[in-house]
């Protein structure tokens, strides 16, 4: 069985396999949103052939597209993510997600950036790792501070009771 990453993919086969018309493919070809990028050495006659990226491509953009998103919109998120992320492929290469009607484009796991409504604003994300870490921090700070504090209250009362003694006598 060959290597399925080295797999070339006809239009009938992308068809089968994205749940998508023959007349969406052409269209989406002919918009230029997505391209068929295995060589055809330069043959006009032959069939379109994908790639499995340009698979996951077009799998993304036809989910994309049952999320309501419409694909004008979804050029835009092509568009915004090549211009930022300097990427050729960022359908292929970018974590994205729906977000009521934004898409976000998931660039770590502490940065998402709005790829639709609000180009490039960074989303709030919580990442629960790291607020663990930061509050772990402040106890060990909080506790090195009592610790402290109990520390000079000793100190102090040993000076007092210094103080005491040398009164009494």
């Amino acid at each position: 069985m060959a290597d399925i990453k080295y797999l070339a993919f006809t239009s009938q086969d992308i068809v089968k396999l994205v749940g998508i018309t023959y007349h969406q493919l052409t269209y989406w070809l002919a918009i230029n949103i997505i391209n068929a990028s295995v060589s055809r050495s330069g043959k006009p006659f032959k069939p379109r052939l994908f790639s499995k990226g340009d698979l996951i491509e077009i799998q993304v953009i036809k989910r994309l597209l049952d999320a309501n998103i419409s694909l004008q919109r979804i050029r835009k998120v092509i568009n915004y993510l090549k211009d930022y992320l300097k990427l050729e492929r960022p359908l292929r290469d970018t974590y994205l997600a729906v977000w009521g009607n934004d898409v976000v484009a998931i660039l770590t796991s502490e940065e998402i950036i709005s790829a639709l409504n609000k180009q490039g604003q960074i989303i709030l994300f919580l990442a629960l790792g790291t607020i663990e870490k930061e509050v772990d921090t402040k106890i060990i700070n909080l506790q090195k501070a009592r610790e402290r504090r109990q520390k000079k209250r000793r100190e102090i009362r040993g000076e007092r009771e210094l103080v005491s003694k040398a009164i009494a006598s």
